[in-house]
């Protein structure tokens, strides 16, 4: 075991609590390792070969598979397993290594020697002495992210499907009757060994303190009421159709220049940062000449229908503002509650109304296609552009989401859960170069070091730098790559050792 390797397994070992069960003890080992470790792609990269003569030797293989040797915290599910093994087994937990039964065999340059891959995972005993599965090198992207983890206590079915006429099982050895946690459960068991800080229900704040499940964007409508996976909530707040359409209605310039608006005197107000009781229905009214001043040009339908929405918004602020000097001078109790209740709904219709209007203004060309409309060049650009790169972080001064992964893996992993998220599979493939949105993993042989392309339509092409989070789009890709020696990879690169992962260590 290597040094880093040797300190982690002490600063496990020095964390867990000599009260917890053997629940307690494998969730939280299995957690604090799952933040440290990285998956070394290299090695599965170089499984076939993909990156030329940039590949792992063969002694290099061998060294890091059979003879379970770790760079750093690079690992493999063989090395993962065995370390995650070390540390159950000092805190007297019965443990088991677990092979599967399908295997990838690499020879030598010269075919005189190989040796044999299989994937690795564990069976572990815990409480009332259940036998489960843990497969951590399936979950780093996971707990690196702080999302719920798929592969602790999970199913693995011991039968595989028929391939001519021959049952094939999952792993080697009788079948195990495994027992899984619900998500309550290991929600239950995160929340008593301190891994969930925040109280149920409290708010996220922009730069605060993040819950243990959240996603990079804070948004105040997101709290832990809707946890297990705030990604999932994030996710549907911004990349359904409902979600897209606001985040286009937010993002346009008509939206924008809502908030502010110039008194007659020349003043500056933001009705952000201005309590409506403040302002006079004067003000009011300058803000409605205002917007009506910021319309875009539309045919008159559009416009028509624009102007009567502003003019019910700008009514609606009146009646607010006299309720609000009002409930200033009333008294504490249940009819000043009421007031502030209708308050709040007053001024949520009118956001209403307000995103009504602007996506009178929005591009046709951004919108969501109606189906079975084809989907234009333009929609993807914007899209992939605009709410993509906000959703991942990415050309902002604070780090992005890659920041989170500890390694190429990771991050290629949390791209990809993303892309599919944002775009669905009818647009977006990591296997099939000619999908609508496609991204390739490149390795530059002079320096080492991973970059990620993408395009779209094969009309747009972008290069994303996996360290600093810059996404920039490539006028001259050909120019571009042809002045840099780089080995693109294959997305079949470890398809042999995925393929196992991905079917027999599902929920």
């Amino acid at each position: 075991m290597n040094p880093f390797l040797e300190q982690l397994k002490k600063e496990i070992i020095a964390g867990v609590h000599p009260d917890w069960n053997r629940n307690q003890k494998l969730r939280y080992v299995y957690m604090m390792a799952g933040k440290k470790l990285t998956k070394d792609a290299t090695f599965f990269y170089s499984l076939s070969a993909k990156l030329g003569n940039a590949s792992l030797s063969y002694e290099e293989l061998k060294r890091k598979y059979v003879e379970n040797g770790v760079d750093e915290n690079e690992v493999i599910c063989k090395s993962t397993s065995l370390f995650l093994k070390s540390i159950y087994e000092e805190l007297g937990i019965e443990v088991k290594l677990m092979k599967s039964a399908v295997y990838q065999r690499v020879y030598s340059e010269d075919k005189s020697e190989c040796f044999d891959v299989y994937h690795y995972f564990l069976c572990c005993t815990g409480e009332e002495d259940k036998k489960y599965f843990l497969t951590l090198s399936s979950d780093l992207m996971n707990i690196q992210n702080n999302w719920q983890t798929e592969h602790f206590a999970s199913t693995i079915g011991y039968q595989l499907r028929e391939v001519h006429g021959k049952t094939n099982v999952a792993y080697q050895g009788e079948p195990i009757q495994e027992s899984t946690m619900s998500l309550e459960e290991l929600l239950a068991l995160d929340d008593s060994i301190g891994l969930v800080p925040m109280e149920k229900g409290t708010q996220l704040k922009p730069g605060g303190a993040l819950s243990y499940y959240e996603n990079a964007i804070s948004l105040n409508s997101v709290s832990l009421v809707d946890s297990p996976f705030i990604y999932q909530r994030a996710k549907g707040l911004l990349a359904s159709r409902k979600g897209y359409a606001q985040y286009l209605n937010q993002n346009s310039e008509f939206y924008k220049k809502a908030f502010v608006f110039q008194r007659e005197d020349g003043s500056i107000i933001s009705l952000n940062d201005t309590p409506l009781s403040e302002l006079s229905e004067k003000d009011i009214d300058d803000w409605n000449l205002q917007m009506l001043e910021n319309m875009p040009e539309a045919n008159e339908k559009v416009a028509k229908e624009a102007i009567q929405k502003i003019e019910i918004i700008a009514q609606k602020l009146k009646r607010m503002r006299k309720r609000a000097i009002e409930v200033k001078t009333m008294e504490e109790g249940e009819e000043k509650r009421h007031q502030i209740l209708r308050l709040k709904k007053d001024q949520a219709a009118c956001h209403n109304l307000l995103h009504m209007v602007s996506y009178l203004f929005v591009p046709s060309q951004y919108k969501d296609p109606q189906k079975g409309n084809e989907i234009s060049t333009d929609y993807l650009q914007y899209r992939f552009e605009n709410l993509f790169v906000d959703f991942m972080m990415f050309n902002k001064e604070e780090p992005s989401m890659l920041s989170r992964c500890n390694g190429l893996a990771e991050k290629i992993e949390l791209l990809d859960r993303v892309l599919m998220d944002l775009f669905g599979g009818d647009v977006f493939s990591k296997t099939n170069e000619d999908a609508k949105l496609s991204r390739s993993v490149a390795l530059n042989r002079e320096t080492g070091e991973y970059h990620l392309f993408f395009q779209l339509n094969n009309t747009l092409y972008y290069h994303l730098d996996l360290d600093t989070g810059k996404l920039k789009i490539l006028p001259d890709v050909v120019g571009y790559i042809s002045n840099q020696s780089f080995e693109f990879i294959s997305d079949s690169f470890h398809a042999q050792i995925l393929d196992i992962e991905e079917s027999i260590s599902k929920k």
